[in-house]
């Protein structure tokens, strides 16, 4: 039996060093060697699996000890992580600086997944990262009332925090490099006698209004912020509160749009209203918002209170809204059948999500006619008929199609039909219960990057 051949390496190509006679070889690899993936190439298709993989493939080969992890430069950590990582109610910082030497490109890293159990070790844990990761830029955190004091090289890596304690606002100053906050009330984010402003330049801010706050937050405080914070790009904006409604508060004060419209550079706005039934008001703010702040692109209505009934005339201003392409209305209570023909005058939507009781086909056939750009359509509704699905398929460009109901009576040979008839359509998307008797349909499917889980913990 003849011995087999053990593979060689030789060469594809040749480079000359001024000596013909002293030529280098590149050296090649053979046709069933995993060394013939490129390193770039490797890492793309590697790029694709989850963290948990990572720590099983890592073993291989060389190439994917080199690559595996080169892609990872965010990582989420757990309260299972934590636990893990924890030694007779100390950290372990081996197992993390372990974590930290694979994953040499961590940019992020995201603690908004502790909760108050272990939240007193978050200094120790973000300390290992520190030490270890070099390319670290963006740290996520909540403040909490019992929350530990981290060092100030943490505090100034701090970008995002979420979830803030009134209590903890004094420490506010001391993150620099905030840009994304959420608090309750405008007034946190001033000092004890609301004379002096604790966070600059902020990209992103979330709020909640009421006329109880309103006390507090009055128009020369929200006069300061905004005038300190130019730069926000994204506005979460809450309006009012169920106890307001049974007295009869139910209007958005005109300061707050005059003010917010003074954010020039604003690109998203999410409005949630709570007990606002007066369509005026929301009218007049919206309006506002259109004409001063022309960079807005993404809009989402919320109103949750089925009290609220809108008219036809109250979503005209989305006329003034030149550059929208992406549009998120819930609506609880029961609408008019004009109440959506304003949206024939957003030309540019890209994206549009509707969440209602009742979709009407009206609606739809509108959409059909007036959005030609339209790539994703989701729709949320009790019921859906073969009459909406026509409609669908007049939407020239569309690639994904959303679909949650109640009840339905169209099984997968109609989406399969739709699909047919929409070449450009890639994906229809709906969740599988008792109530759908069809499952995902799609011409074919694309991997999508898993986002960084606390599936690291697995490995120890």
């Amino acid at each position: 039996m003849p011995k087999k051949r053990k593979h060689l390496k030789t060469s594809l190509e040749t480079t000359d060093d001024g000596n013909e006679d002293n030529r280098r070889h590149p050296k090649i690899y053979a046709k069933n060697s995993m060394d013939r993936f490129g390193d770039d190439l490797c890492q793309l298709l590697l790029s694709y699996l989850s963290l948990e993989d990572c720590f099983q493939y890592e073993c291989v080969s060389k190439q994917f000890q080199r690559t595996v992890f080169e892609s990872v430069d965010c990582i989420e950590i757990y309260n299972e992580l934590v636990n893990k990582v924890i030694n007779r109610e100390t950290i372990d910082a081996k197992k993390l600086v372990t974590i930290a030497k694979k994953c040499p490109n961590i940019q992020t890293i995201d603690c908004r997944g502790i909760t108050t159990r272990y939240e007193e070790y978050i200094g120790k844990v973000l300390t290992a990262f520190l030490y270890n990761c070099r390319h670290l830029r963006d740290i996520c955190v909540n403040i909490r009332r019992n929350s530990a004091k981290m060092k100030q090289s943490l505090e100034r890596m701090v970008t995002h925090i979420d979830t803030f304690d009134w209590l903890q606002k004094r420490s506010l100053i001391h993150y620099r490099r905030l840009s994304h906050l959420r608090v309750h009330s405008l007034s946190e984010v001033f000092n004890k006698h609301f004379k002096l402003l604790l966070v600059w330049n902020l990209h992103s801010f979330s709020f909640h209004y009421s006329s109880f706050s309103w006390k507090f937050d009055n128009k020369e405080l929200l006069s300061e912020f905004v005038a300190h914070n130019q730069s926000l790009t994204s506005v979460v904006l809450r309006v009012g509160s169920w106890y307001e409604l049974q007295n009869g508060v139910q209007h958005i004060p005109p300061e707050l749009g005059q003010q917010l419209s003074r954010l020039t550079q604003l690109r998203r706005l999410k409005l949630k209203l709570d007990s606002i039934n007066d369509n005026n008001s929301l009218s007049e703010f919206l309006r506002t918002i259109g004409i001063n702040c022309k960079q807005v692109k993404r809009l989402s209505l919320l109103l949750d209170s089925p009290k609220n009934r809108l008219t036809g005339n109250t979503l005209n201003c989305l006329q003034y809204y030149r550059r929208l392409n992406r549009l998120n209305l819930t609506l609880v209570a029961d609408i008019d059948n004009d109440l959506l023909e304003p949206l024939s005058l957003c030309h540019r939507l890209t994206h549009l999500s509707l969440d209602m009781k009742q979709m009407s086909g009206k609606l739809l056939d509108n959409c059909g006619k007036h959005l030609p750009r339209l790539q994703y359509l989701s729709i949320k509704t009790k019921s859906i008929s073969g009459e909406h699905l026509s409609h669908i398929s007049r939407l020239p460009v569309l690639q994904t199609l959303a679909i949650k109901v109640q009840s339905s009576k169209l099984w997968e040979k109609d989406f399969s039909d739709l699909l047919s008839r929409k070449p450009k359509l890639k994906h229809i998307l709906f969740p599988t219960s008792d109530q759908i008797p069809y499952r995902t349909v799609s011409p074919s499917i694309s991997p999508i990057k898993p986002s960084l889980s606390m599936l690291i913990a697995d490995h120890f």
